[in-house]
């Protein structure tokens, strides 16, 4: 039988690919996926950004309507949960898992879509960007550095672990470092209440703050601080500033006394701190801002200076 094609020839059989072709092809795609990994990865980092202020811009909106529930006054920003009697009635076990758990983000959280369920996660106070530590939670049921609701009292979820915190000249009692020295007139202050004895917030009112959109209501946090309940101003760190390093940057904890004393602002996203100011809007500071690490005093942060 006659097996020629109709031209009188057998018909071609198909060739594969060379080992070389595939080599460079190889090469090719892995030259794009260079190109394209890093343009992606900054994709991702400004989406997490993005999630991050509208967080804190949440918090700046939450603090007006807390306001207008409240006689025009803004809440505080924390007190010492050893207090006796406990304010709020949030109790002082001796585990210490309540450890600042009485704060002002609890109460902006209430206006947030608060989740009030013991050990719930706390979505809105979350950063994506906090990167959150290999070590054990600290009860059952608890995630490590997680935001989340460690007690329920007077219809509010009192949140441990939040990557956010508010302004501490809106009133601090007790814990650690907030405002600087000498510059406590320029924010709210606690008095005592003779037939409780229990402590008065004598709270700052929206109407009384100086130039509103230029003073600042919430930050976020420096990676590592979540579980710290305090909050130092560029005008409470300067207070321990030595410069030890010789390079300038109040971000660097080693050029205070203690690393804890530098100012609690983060940089995670772009070299930047997500701020929320008291008139409700949010920015993205950069670093060398008179707001936050270009400065050595509150201008920006004392609310009636």
């Amino acid at each position: 039988m006659n097996t020629l094609s109709a031209k009188g020839r057998l018909p071609r059989a198909k060739r594969g690919f060379t080992l070389i072709e595939l080599l460079v092809v190889i090469a090719i795609i892995a030259i794009l996926a260079g190109m394209l990994l890093p343009a992606l990865s900054k994709a991702k980092n400004k989406g997490k950004g993005a999630v991050c202020l509208g967080n804190i811009k949440q918090m700046g909106i939450a603090n007006q309507t807390y306001s207008g529930d409240n006689d025009d006054k803004m809440p505080f920003a924390w007190m010492s949960h050893s207090l006796n009697p406990p304010p709020y009635d949030v109790p002082y076990p001796a585990d210490n898992s309540l450890y600042g758990a009485v704060n002002g983000q609890s109460l902006l959280n209430r206006y947030m879509g608060a989740n009030n369920m013991v050990l719930g996660e706390v979505k809105n106070l979350r950063c994506p960007s906090y990167l959150l530590p290999n070590t054990p939670a600290e009860l059952p049921g608890s995630q490590s550095a997680v935001p989340a609701v460690y007690h329920v009292s007077h219809s509010v979820g009192w949140v441990r672990y939040a990557h956010y915190r508010v302004n501490p000249y809106l009133g601090i009692n007790g814990l650690g470092p907030g405002i600087q020295p000498g510059w406590a007139q320029y924010g709210a202050t606690w008095g005592n209440d003779p037939s409780t004895g229990r402590q008065v917030h004598n709270a700052i009112r929206l109407i009384s703050v100086r130039d509103a959109a230029n003073k600042v209501l919430a930050s976020d946090i420096k990676q590592g601080n979540a579980r710290q309940p305090y909050f130092p101003t560029p005008g409470s760190a300067n207070a321990t500033w030595n410069n030890s390093q010789g390079d300038n940057d109040r971000n660097n904890g080693l050029n205070y006394t203690q690393p804890w004393q530098a100012p609690g602002m983060s940089l995670v996203h772009n070299n930047r701190s997500q701020i929320a100011f008291i008139d409700g809007h949010a920015e993205a500071v950069p670093k060398l801002s008179p707001i936050s690490f270009g400065t050595s005093t509150d201008e920006y942060w004392a609310l009636t200076f």
